[in-house]
């Protein structure tokens, strides 16, 4: 597939002339057929944006939950068309365009296809669907069509609130620490894991009434096990007094993990976490953390102490509501001479997503990942956190640069340990309001020797609001 050809797929995405009105969380679960009868359990979860009431698009990530390919991950688009059929059925087709692959699976350059037709059962605050799939590795030995069941949760409010103490609140969270492996955790070769460091970025919606929902995704960013990621969907709790400046959490997780060699079972994984938080500057607070995580199909666990970074966002949805604004990119990246763990050298092309928060007219934080989809690298991932800045040149135009840290690593690729270095320059083009195309140039470098490459890049950008203004 070439570039042209996924832009002109993906495009699709940012087409919209809307802000988001409404937005769910979904998660679901269906069992794909591989080479030689075997079977691997893939469970779901995602955000879906409802950009009308006949069509969606959303984000999802898909990973192994059962079977022997731990670590295996998928990230892409789904976008779809539904129909209300009637007050409870709706009906809904559509496709996810992703990359991904690992646990030794055989995705080959990683790009999955999944058309889907679907019927859901919907009640006031969720909906059930099950369908039909038809999974396609184009460029791998993967073909499998499977029934799925789905679950989905709105993140609305369907009520009408006037008084404006009523808000929404999102906290995004960047956070680092070290995994200290318990002994009897074994790598897939049977030696034992050695300690690993990690970096992730977490997203949590507080409720009014301290309860908390999260989302989290992390890598390993230093030690033996470069290749490593998991991901976490939790439900917690926040200890407040408005007299004292701290605050604690505490948080259940399951979430899906692996890679790395690390020999995680089917992919599993639960976590127990609590932390210590306190604001240091407006909308900023640090915190400190430690967390227990356990596999649920094998001898894999850890402690862990970590810290994080917190930005606290507030989205009201009063009368008055001014929507947070972010941009959501998608772009196709290419690292043009990555080194393999062969010594080779070879061209890798990755699907990608940032969403970026803009701090001013100028600079913005920005978090993206990066999944291969074709060349000799299926597997290979990464998860970035940096600044960026834009800078106007000349009427539409403008040129934007970036400085990024983070963790990459799997599909035979060397950045011995996974922590690396990103920089990106190049020019945007204002197509109209919401819209504008990218191009760009950089170098994506490990810290550690191994990768060090040229890259180029190709993306859409769309502006939006997580909430409409009332």
């Amino acid at each position: 597939m070439n570039k042209k050809l996924l832009i002109s797929i993906l495009s699709c995405f940012t087409l919209l002339s809307a802000n988001i009105l409404k937005t769910e969380a979904t998660i679901g679960y269906e069992e794909w057929k591989l080479p030689k009868n075997e079977k691997l359990g893939m469970t779901h979860f995602g955000l879906l944006f409802n950009f009308t009431p006949n069509w969606y698009e959303g984000i999802e990530i898909y990973g192994a939950s059962k079977g022997k390919r731990g670590g295996f991950f998928t990230l892409g688009v789904d976008s779809g068309l539904k129909t209300d059929f009637s007050k409870y059925i709706d009906l809904k087709s559509g496709i996810f365009i992703g990359a991904g692959g690992g646990g030794a699976a055989p995705q080959g350059g990683g790009l999955m296809l999944r058309p889907y037709a679907e019927i859901d059962i919907k009640s006031k605050n969720f909906a059930l669907g099950i369908g039909v799939s038809k999974v396609r590795f184009p460029n791998g030995n993967i073909n499998s069509s499977q029934i799925y069941s789905s679950l989905y949760i709105p993140l609305y409010s369907k009520s009408k609130r006037s008084n404006t103490s009523n808000y929404d609140e999102w906290n995004l969270m960047l956070k680092s620490g070290v995994y200290k492996v318990d002994s009897s955790s074994k790598n897939l070769s049977g030696d034992k894991i050695k300690d690993m460091k990690w970096i992730g970025i977490e997203l949590q919606k507080i409720y009014p009434n301290n309860l908390f929902t999260s989302l989290s995704m992390s890598a390993a960013g230093g030690g033996a096990s470069a290749g490593y990621m998991e991901t976490f969907a939790g439900l917690g709790y926040q200890l407040k007094n408005k007299n004292i400046p701290i605050y604690l959490q505490f948080q259940s997780e399951l979430g899906l993990g692996g890679g790395g060699k690390i020999n995680s079972g089917g992919g599993a994984l639960y976590r127990f976490r609590t932390g210590i938080y306190t604001n240091i500057y407006k909308d900023l607070t640090i915190g400190l953390e430690a967390s227990h995580l356990s596999s649920f199909n094998s001898k894999f666990k850890t402690n862990s102490l970590g810290v994080s970074l917190s930005y606290d966002s507030f989205y009201t949805l009063n009368s008055n509501a001014m929507p947070i604004n972010l941009d959501i990119r998608l772009i196709e990246k290419s690292h043009l001479k990555a080194q393999t763990k062969q010594l080779k050298k070879h061209r890798i092309d990755m699907l990608g997503i940032a969403i970026d928060r803009y701090l001013n007219n100028y600079f913005y934080l920005t978090g993206q990942t990066f999944w291969a989809y074709k060349g000799e690298a299926g597997g290979y991932a990464e998860g970035l956190l940096g600044l960026g800045a834009k800078i106007p040149i000349y009427s539409k135009l403008n040129i934007w640069a970036e400085a990024l840290i983070g963790a990459g690593g799997g599909g035979g690729v060397k950045t011995n340990g996974g922590a690396i270095v990103s920089t990106n320059i190049g020019l945007s083009y204002k197509i109209n309001k919401q819209l504008s195309l990218k191009i760009g140039a950089g170098y994506t470098k490990s810290l550690h020797k191994g990768l060090a490459t040229a890259d180029s890049t190709i993306q859409l950008e769309y502006k939006f609001n997580l909430f409409e203004k009332k």
